[in-house]
């Protein structure tokens, strides 16, 4: 009896054996992409997963479908079977599909199942998306799914004001964070928000409709965090209010012991009565105590205006502008006479301003006078002509022509000659026209020409200066009496400094 009961054991490990070394293990794959039906944009990061037991499959889907209509919305993850996550364009690919038989469809080769898919996001809720009879050692595409949302979005805007200034927002929040929260249907949600950019965030606040059927999950904000220039001055929890079919933008308040003050700085030519801007390059410093440790001191090169601005902890600093400097030349032309005011008892070349924290901005004229005048390239010219007594009209004739024409600074002919010497010479004229005629012959030219005349002021505070007194003086080359002729010019540094460079000097003869 025992022989016969080891004979049957034996006998049923052998087929045992023989049944196990004939199964098989096959692979497959599957992909697809899912869509949103509406826009037909990919829905990205959604799980997928592949079901070869059909049961499971229906069962897994009843239990969450059954959960959501009575009101129970609930995430689902399944890790029994095979998954992947979408990419951004919605595709997605399965490749660890795997099985195993013992009566495959092809033999040793391949094999066909059944594939059931099932697709899980919050926005689109568990869904089936198709069964498919793949094939092993092959990727078997499944197409496009199109999904239907079932969740609402709505935006609200959170800014971030300055207490003292309720109309403009804090422009530098890049050290700010904070933490908003609201349940969107399934969960509770706490998002970390860690940079804010120019002032305000806009947030996408998306929850399930069916949950959510007229009002919206409640948000709320906490954990605000500002850098060290500003201080929350809000409640450590605030809810963002919903009315009107829509979340009402929130703002967020803080203060400052820092204030920003505006400066523009224009130069100005004094001399003129319209005071217009130089176009000469100066250069000048600006300094101030940001009273929290920082000197601020900086030069800089300005042609007509320039603005800055004065960043101080506390009420007030103190502004100072110094150093103006005419850069176009080595020694400069312009030089500094007042500051703010042109109305000034002395002359000004450094001046301080009070600048407090309730200022928005600050405007500062700085006048200007020349300490040179240029006689420009065409330098003087004139005519050099006879007077006759019968006629008395100034008429020149070929003798005016090829006299000597010096300019000194003064009527002292020992004084410094300012320029080279001319010649007079005949005119060039285009016809010989009564009016022309008159100034035909004696004509000179380039007279102190690109030559530097050095200015004097009544007082510091002047801006039109002390004449400039020059003398033209004139000797005929065939005179040997040595007649000479002359004539004052007087120039100032206004805007009509050569009106009269045009000079009649007449010769009376005797």
């Amino acid at each position: 009896m025992r022989k016969s009961i080891t004979k049957f054991s034996l006998l049923t490990a052998v087929l045992c054996l023989l049944l196990t070394s004939c199964s098989m293990v096959f692979d497959s794959a599957v992909s697809g992409s899912v869509l949103d039906k509406d826009t037909e944009s990919g829905i990205s990061d959604a799980m997928i997963y592949a079901y070869t037991d059909v049961d499971d499959y229906n069962s897994k889907y009843n239990a969450w479908k059954t959960a959501y209509d009575q009101g129970n919305y609930i995430l689902f993850e399944d890790n029994t079977v095979p998954s992947t996550s979408s990419s951004a364009d919605g595709s997605f690919s399965i490749s660890t599909l795997r099985w195993k038989t013992s009566n495959s469809a092809y033999g040793k080769d391949a094999d066909e199942i059944t594939v059931y898919l099932l697709m899980f996001d919050k926005d689109y809720g568990l869904v089936k998306l198709d069964n498919k009879l793949v094939q092993s050692e092959k990727t078997n595409y499944f197409g496009n799914f199109y999904c239907s949302s079932i969740t609402t979005s709505k935006k609200v805007v959170v800014k971030f004001v300055d207490q003292d200034n309720t109309d403009v927002n804090i422009t530098d929040t890049s050290g700010f964070s904070y933490t908003y929260s609201y349940n969107d249907g399934y969960e509770d949600l706490s998002i970390d928000v860690t940079s804010v950019a120019a002032g305000s965030d806009e947030l996408t606040i998306t929850y399930l409709t069916a949950k959510y059927p007229t009002t919206p999950p409640q948000i709320t904000i906490t954990g605000v965090q500002s850098d060290s220039d500003w201080n929350y001055e809000g409640d450590e929890s605030v809810t963002v209010s919903y009315s009107g079919n829509a979340y009402t933008n929130t703002s967020l308040y803080f203060s400052s012991d820092w204030s920003t003050v505006s400066v523009t700085v224009s130069l100005k030519d004094g001399s003129r009565s319209s005071s217009p801007s130089l176009t000469s390059s100066i250069d000048f410093k600006y300094g101030y105590n940001n009273n929290d440790g920082g000197n601020t001191s900086q030069t800089v090169s300005v042609v007509g205006s320039t603005s800055f601005n004065v960043r101080f902890k506390g009420d007030s600093t103190t502004l100072t502008l110094s150093e103006f400097d005419n850069t176009d030349s080595e020694d400069g032309i312009w030089e500094v006479v007042a500051i703010g005011s042109k109305t000034v008892s002395a002359r000004e070349t450094t001046k301080t301003f009070d600048i407090t924290s309730d200022q928005e901005s600050l405007s500062v004229n700085v006048y200007f006078r020349q300490k040179y005048l240029d006689i420009p390239s065409t330098g003087i010219t004139g005519y050099i002509v006879e007077h006759t007594n019968s006629t008395n009209k100034n008429y020149g004739t070929t003798l005016d022509d090829d006299a000597i024409v010096r300019l000194y600074d003064g009527s002292d002919t020992s004084s410094n000659q300012i320029g080279g010497t001319v010649y007079t010479t005949e005119s060039q004229v285009s016809s010989a026209g009564s009016s022309e005629a008159v100034f035909r012959h004696g004509y000179f030219s380039g007279l102190g020409a690109n030559e530097r005349l050095t200015l004097s002021y009544t007082s510091d505070t002047s801006y039109i200066s002390d004449p400039v007194t020059l003398y033209v003086y004139c000797e005929q080359t065939d005179d040997t009496s040595g007649a000479m002729l002359s004539t004052t010019l007087t120039f100032y540094n206004t805007e009509n400094e050569f009106e009269y460079r045009h000079i009649n000097a007449t010769k009376t003869t005797t």
